[in-house]
């Protein structure tokens, strides 16, 4: 039997809450940051929009650091803490190259005109519509898999890899790629494009540092 008593408005109401309704999807973006906090282009791209949110996020593991201590003719040594640690995310990537393209591209619709003399030489109508793919960022999957090679190199003038920001609606890590997998390409087209390839990179915490004379980021 249960016991105690529980207002009806509590299971009936909202108890003077506010509920919020957002009917928005929010979608995992990779962000390049340069050694001073601004965006740093790849392949003219500086924020990458995953085309498929990963099912699951395994978050870094939070490490505290003890250094062992024992007395003269202790039988339990005694732990004195030293530092925490946070480890790497490994985060899945899966990106397809559909019928309208690779991500961040786009379909635009011509009209008018040229479209309708296009029509007449495909046998069409005048004045019909005809559509292509319009590339923004990356012509292939192949393009794809650089982007995130390339957060393993180096900026030029620092000589450290860029900084990585990683967020999905609230949640957001920061700091430097250490490995990106090799790429799975799982499907290809008929003429050998790439057309599913999966692969993943791993995220470890970093901190930025700002200075103004880039040497200090420079090995003697």
């Amino acid at each position: 039997m249960l016991m105690g008593y529980i207002p009806s408005f509590s299971l009936f109401g909202d108890g003077d809450l506010t509920f919020v309704k957002d009917k928005s999807i929010a979608m995992m973006e990779v962000e390049a940051l340069n050694l001073v906090g601004k965006p740093y282009e790849i392949k003219g791209v500086s924020k990458f929009r995953m085309q498929y949110n990963p099912n699951i996020i395994e978050d870094s593991a939070s490490t505290a650091v003890y250094a062992q201590h024992r007395g003269l003719g202790s039988q339990v040594p005694t732990y004195h803490y030293t530092y925490s640690e946070t480890g790497p995310i490994t985060i899945p990537v899966i990106c397809t190259d559909s019928y309208d393209g690779p991500p961040h591209s786009t379909r635009s619709t011509t009209s008018g005109l040229l479209s309708g003399l296009l029509g007449q030489a495909t046998g069409g109508v005048l004045g019909g519509t005809t559509s292509e793919i319009v590339y923004k960022d990356f012509e292939n999957l192949l393009d794809v898999t650089n982007w995130f090679r390339n957060l393993t190199h180096p900026v030029d003038i620092y000589k450290k890899p860029p900084f990585v920001r990683v967020s999905f609606g609230k949640w957001n890590r920061f700091g430097v790629v250490t490995e990106v997998t090799s790429p799975r390409f799982l499907s290809f087209y008929k003429n050998g494009d790439p057309r599913i390839v999966e692969l993943s990179f791993t995220l470890v915490p970093d901190v930025m540092v700002i200075a103004g004379d880039k040497s200090f980021y420079e090995i003697d």
